[in-house]
C-alpha cells in the first residue's frame, strides 16, 4: 500500500471513529412504533394551573431548556420561563404512539407555509388540523383551539412556531437512563445551563417505587434548576396539586408526591378495604340464601281426603 493510500485509510478510520463517537454521545435511541403505548394525548393537560416566575430560577436573558411530557403544556411553561431573546429548547419524552404522533402532525402543520405561514393562516386552518387529528387526543377541539388562541396572545406567534418546530420528540420512557445522559450531552454541547424538568404526574402514576426512584434518579442526574411535578389523587384519579422542587433527591421528592393531598383520598381510601369486605360478606350471605332456596326439598303435595 502506497503512502497516500495509507493516509487516506487513516483519515477514513478517524472519520468513522468521530462519527461513532457522535452517535454514542448524541444519537437518541427511540422506541419503534409497534412497541409504543396506546393512550391519547392530553394536549392542554389535566394538571392544575402552573405559574412560573422566571427570574426566581434563572436569568431570563439566557437560553433555557425544558424536558417535558405529553401535550402542549410544556410549551406554555417554556413561554413563562423565557423572554425569547433565545428560543427555549424543548425535549419531549413520551412512550405513547398517539402523543408522539400528535407532535409530529403539529410540526408538519406548522412547517406548511400555506397552512401556517403566519398567525392569520394558523388560526384559520387550526380547526381543520384538529379535526384531522382528533383520534390522537382526549380534550375537545374547541378547548384546544382556545388554548392556542390564548397562547399566541401571550407570546409572539413566530416564537411559538419555533419552539414547537424545534422540539426534540423522544419516543422513550422516563426510566431510560441513556436518554437522560444524551440530553445532558446535548445541553453541554450547546452551553445551556438553565434547565427545567416537567414530568407532570408520571412519578405517582407509575406507582411502583423502583420505577419511580429510577425516574427521579434520572431527573436528579441532570441537576435542573427546578422540577415541576403534580400528584395523582387516588380517589378522583387526576392530579390536584403542583410541587416545585429545587432539591432533586429522590427520597425528598417522593415523600411529597406520595403523600395524600386530597381529603377524600386521605379519609375515604383507607375505608375502601373494610367496605369491600362488607360487600363481599353481603354477597356471600345472599348467595347462601339463594343456594338454600334452590336446593331445599320441595314440599309434599297436599292430599285431599274425600
Amino acid at each position: 500500500m502506497q503512502r497516500n493510500e495509507i493516509q487516506d485509510a487513516g483519515i477514513t478510520i478517524q472519520s468513522l471513529m468521530r462519527r461513532q463517537n457522535a452517535i454514542d454521545k448524541y444519537a437518541f435511541n427511540q422506541i419503534s412504533a409497534p412497541f409504543l403505548q396506546n393512550y391519547k394525548a392530553f394536549v392542554i393537560g389535566n394538571d392544575p394551573d402552573i405559574k412560573l416566575q422566571a427570574d426566581k430560577y434563572c436569568d431570563p436573558s439566557e437560553k433555557i431548556a425544558i424536558v417535558g411530557t405529553s401535550g402542549m403544556r410544556v410549551v406554555l411553561l417554556a413561554s413563562q420561563l423565557s423572554n425569547f431573546k433565545r428560543t427555549p429548547k424543548i425535549f419531549l419524552i413520551d412512550n405513547s404512539f398517539q402523543v408522539t404522533a400528535f407532535w409530529q402532525a403539529k410540526r408538519d402543520f406548522l412547517e406548511d407555509e400555506a397552512l401556517a405561514g403566519d398567525e392569520k393562516l394558523f388560526v384559520k386552518n387550526l380547526p381543520a388540523f384538529l379535526h384531522s387529528t382528533k383520534h390522537l387526543y382526549i380534550e375537545s377541539s374547541d378547548k384546544i383551539f382556545t388554548f392556542f388562541s390564548d397562547l399566541i396572545r401571550k407570546i409572539p406567534y413566530n416564537q411559538m412556531k419555533k419552539m414547537i418546530r424545534h422540539t426534540t420528540v423522544l419516543r422513550q420512557s422516563w426510566e431510560d437512563k441513556d436518554t437522560f445522559e444524551k440530553i445532558d450531552n446535548v445541553l453541554k454541547r450547546h452551553g445551556i445551563k438553565a434547565l427545567f424538568i416537567y414530568p407532570s404526574n408520571i412519578v405517582p402514576y407509575v406507582g411502583d417505587k423502583v420505577k419511580a426512584d429510577r425516574i427521579l434518579g434520572n431527573i436528579e442526574s441532570l441537576s435542573p434548576a427546578l422540577s415541576i411535578h403534580t400528584d395523582l389523587c387516588g380517589f378522583h384519579d387526576s392530579p390536584e396539586k403542583v410541587f416545585f422542587f429545587t432539591n432533586q433527591n429522590p427520597n425528598h421528592v417522593s415523600s411529597s408526591l406520595f403523600k395524600p393531598t386530597c381529603n377524600m383520598d386521605k379519609y375515604v381510601k383507607p375505608l375502601m378495604i373494610p367496605i369491600l369486605i362488607l360487600q363481599i360478606s353481603y354477597l356471600l350471605y345472599v348467595s347462601s340464601i339463594l343456594y338454600e332456596l334452590l336446593n331445599s326439598p320441595s314440599p309434599s303435595p297436599r292430599r285431599f281426603i274425600k
